[in-house]
């Protein structure tokens, strides 16, 4: 399964026991082929339960008080692996059926847990309705059949055909209870998403509209807005919050006093001169230590941030999350302005009348210079901060998934 999640771009981490380690690692040497795959270790506490040194696994146990104790041991992996959480700080955690104790350490870390099964569907599907349903204890004798319930046909069996632990309480029942309770309550954790749109009305309205269809499929959407901004956005979510989807807004501090903007100036649309503009672009770049702090605090599953924002890549990656680029035109219109910023055609031709074809394109596309922005005909600050744009799109959502 590792071997396919990491054929698929993920980085995958097996976490072994010493003795358990040579195998895992033979059997990923085998396969790989340039994958990000690899093995950690974690002390598996033989001595401590009685078991002798080096006994860490199910196979080279030979009596039932050996399994007993060998259960106990896994009961004790919980802070090492804890403890290798907080070191690599994965995406996810593939953890067996057996260690029912961690889903409580994925949500500490704010991770979904899928649980691991070594059988089939329909031996879980079976085993789920007896342990909930419990139609076993309905019948008279050990012999008498019975209908094991909820399942699509009718599946008959004895109680001399069930593991003990089905039939009568101990210490293996409560066990397999916690197994139980844990696969219904593994993979619980709601995708936590930030919006950071640009303060301009054509940026926040279509971003505040992606926020509330993410909140539809069952995320958790926060909007984040400077306090002018905020009472729009709040109205505009008003209606989803009504229908009880998890969408909210939380404020950050818009530094226009600092920059040379009247107090209130939050928004491009309030703007008046170029200069103003220019002022407003700057304050932006002031908006990154209380994103940081803003992600520490809320500590989201992804960032969606404007594409006037590109040095939010290096907050995001700081803390392992993606980082999604919102862009406010169209399709055909990114294509066409990466093209000429890459390409430069605009820079081979001798006039501003002449025309030129924007290359990579699927059709034949013909502009001339003159109808170009000022910042990709000549150099200047605007030229700056177009590139990091550029380049921020190129290493947005970079994140690899572990």
């Amino acid at each position: 399964m590792a071997n396919q999640f990491a054929s698929r771009g993920c980085r995958a981490t097996i976490i072994s026991t010493p003795a358990n380690a040579p195998d895992a690692i033979k059997s990923i040497e085998t396969r790989q082929l340039g994958l990000e795959i690899g093995v950690v270790l974690i002390k598996f506490p033989s001595k401590e339960v009685g078991l002798p040194e080096g006994c860490e696994n199910t196979n080279s146990l030979t009596t039932k008080h050996m399994i007993q104790k060998f259960l106990v041991a896994t009961t004790m992996l919980d802070q090492p692996l804890e403890q290798l959480l907080s070191e690599h700080r994965p995406t996810c955690l593939v953890a067996s059926a057996f260690f029912p104790w961690a889903n409580k350490i994925a949500a500490k870390y704010g991770i979904p847990r899928i649980v691991f099964h070594g059988t089939s569907s329909f031996a879980l599907c079976a085993y789920a309705s007896l342990f909930r349903e419990q139609p076993h204890k309905k019948v008279s004798s050990d012999s008498e059949p019975f209908i094991i319930p909820n399942l699509p046909d009718e599946i008959k069996i004895t109680r001399q055909q069930l593991q003990d632990h089905l039939k009568e309480e101990s210490e293996v029942t409560d066990f397999a209870r916690k197994v139980e309770e844990s696969d219904l309550t593994s993979f619980g954790v709601i995708p936590h998403i930030l919006f950071f749109p640009f303060m301009a009305h054509g940026h926040m309205i279509p971003t505040i509209e992606i926020a509330k269809i993410f909140a539809s499929r069952g995320c958790r959407a926060t909007i984040i807005s400077t306090p002018v901004n905020a009472p729009n956005i709040v109205k505009s979510i008003e209606r989803s919050r009504q229908l009880d989807l998890e969408i909210g807004v939380v404020l950050i501090k818009f530094p226009s006093k600092e920059v040379g903007l009247p107090e209130g100036y939050e928004n491009i649309n309030s703007l008046t001169t170029i200069e103003m503009m220019d002022n407003l672009f700057v304050a932006t770049t002031m908006l990154e230590q209380p994103l940081e702090q803003l992600l520490l605090e809320h500590r989201p599953t992804c960032l969606v941030a404007d594409v006037f924002f590109p040095w939010a890549n290096q907050i995001a990656a700081k803390f392992g999350i993606p980082r999604l680029v919102f862009h406010g035109t169209s399709f055909f219109a990114l294509c066409a302005d990466t093209s000429l910023f890459r390409e430069e055609p605009q820079k081979k031709v001798s006039s501003d009348s002449e025309p030129f074809v924007i290359p990579n394109l699927p059709d034949e596309i013909k502009i001339t210079r003159q109808k170009l922005p000022d910042f990709l005909k000549e150099e200047s600050e605007l030229s700056g901060f177009a590139r990091k744009v550029e380049e921020s799109k190129l290493t947005s959502f970079e994140t690899s998934l572990g």
